[in-house]
Formats: structure tokens, sequence, C-alpha cells
């Protein structure tokens, strides 16, 4: 797959998951969290989404448990909206920054 449509692959399903964290999911526990990144496999097999959390470690961790019982719920809605071949595999959450390489080079 070509890299640009790659790129455009994540930053879709990035703002999916922005507007159902936002409007769709209901979960308590779940505090500021905003989605950092997402990198989707070459195949479109697999994703991993980063985000952050706004908050102390409680928080964090609350947050994180949420997002993590949350996977089947977010995985289906993208497949029911999104109407592509995306990730059927593990979407898997990270906490904190996304590396990005131009920040690295600049180090």
């Amino acid at each position: 797959m070509q890299g640009k449509r790659l790129d455009r692959v994540n930053q879709l399903i990035k703002e999916e998951i922005s507007l159902l964290l936002q409007r769709e999911l209901k979960d308590p526990r779940l505090g500021f969290v905003t989605v950092t990144a997402v990198e989707t496999t070459n195949d479109l097999g697999s994703a991993k989404v980063f985000v952050s959390v706004l908050g102390n470690e409680a928080q964090w961790s609350a947050s994180l448990a949420a997002l993590d019982s949350a996977k089947g719920f977010v995985r289906n809605w993208l497949r029911d909206h999104l109407r592509a071949r995306l990730p059927r595999g593990p979407v898997d959450g990270a906490c904190g920054e996304h590396p990005d390489p131009a920040q690295a080079a600049q180090a």
C-alpha cells in the first residue's frame, strides 16, 4: 500500500475514534482522553491507537481501563461507520506522545 494512502487511513481512523470518544462512549471512568496518533499495518490487519490522558495516575489508569473494555465497541463502530476494510485484528492503545520522526531528527 502506498504511504500517502496509509497516512489518510490513519488520519481517518484517528478522527473517527476522537468523535467516538466525545459523543458515544459514556463510561464514567473515561477522563479527558486525546487520540494523538494511529499506526495501521500495511495490510490494514491491525492498528495501534496512541492516546494522551490529562490528569493524575489514577485518572490515567481508569481511562485506560475504560478504553480497554471498549475495544470491541470501537472496532465494530469503525467497521459500521467507515465501510472500508479496516483493522480486523487487535486495536492496541498506548498512552503518551507518538514518536515524531521530525522531532527525533532535530534532537
